[in-house]
């Protein structure tokens, strides 16, 4: 049984569907695992993504852990995140430590962290671009892909460290955007003149992103179960391809 803590932010829908996905694949006994509690750094009050996420985890009966950072700077009068980043981070050691956890999820949290939880837990971080692929927001990357015309899409689980999306990757998927009837007619549309953000393309590599993300990270857990994956304080690993079992997964739905 692999006992998960979940961090999030809560702020987009992406962030539900991820939850939902694990959590109903734990229901259905498809993965043998379990989400011990939900940590947002976040507080309802402050948007309504954050509130209607957290009441999604109240229903699923998941204990919910809320410490703003929002607030948690205010309170230390801090001009900079980066001055009570420690501070922060222990406070949120000392709140999940009474939880007997064998990893955590990040799954659309927005923060950086600090050593002491990477050193503490191991923590898989999910990033929106193929191996070798552009870092930044969601938006930058899939701006990235177009304008570097890249051939394929696709997300990457990671160990998260310190230095932000460029851990140790331990597994992927990908999809192409080249060389692809569908996609193609999406190219020949597209206005690079334009706002890239507003083009169809853009918008339709963000759906299929977030069509494969859910499978992406319950098919890593499932591998994590099986010991086909060995979580390991090393560089590099011999990352492994999920296309296969996502593409499957995606068309028996």
């Amino acid at each position: 049984m692999l006992r998960i803590g979940w961090f999030s932010s809560g702020n987009g829908i992406g962030s539900m569907q991820l939850l939902s996905k694990v959590n109903q694949e734990i229901s259905d006994n498809n993965l043998e695992a379990s989400i011990e509690f939900v940590f947002t750094n976040k507080d309802p009050d402050e948007g309504k993504g954050v509130e209607k996420f957290c009441k999604f985890v109240q229903s699923l009966e998941i204990p919910l852990i809320n410490i703003s950072s929002n607030k948690f700077k205010s309170k230390n009068s801090a001009k900079n995140f980066d001055d009570i980043r420690s501070i922060y981070d222990d406070k949120i050691l000392t709140t999940i430590s009474h939880y007997n956890i064998d990893l955590i999820v990040m799954a659309g949290y927005m923060l950086f962290t600090d050593n002491k939880l990477c050193n503490e837990f191991f923590m898989l971080n999910l990033h929106p671009a193929p191996p070798n692929g552009p870092q930044g927001t969601w938006q930058k990357i899939i701006e990235n892909l177009i304008n570097n015309e890249y051939s394929y899409a696709g997300a990457q689980i990671q160990i998260a460290t310190t230095n932000r999306d460029q851990g140790p990757i331990i597994s992927y998927c990908t999809f192409p955007i080249n060389n692809n009837e569908f996609y193609n007619k999406l190219w020949l549309k597209l206005d690079k003149q334009s706002n890239i953000q507003s083009s169809e393309l853009f918008h339709q590599i963000r759906t299929d992103i977030l069509k494969r993300e859910p499978h992406l990270l319950v098919e890593t857990l499932k591998s994590l179960v099986s010991e086909e994956i060995i979580l390991e304080r090393k560089e590099n690993f011999n990352y492994i391809c999920l296309n296969e079992k996502i593409e499957k997964s995606i068309n028996s739905n």
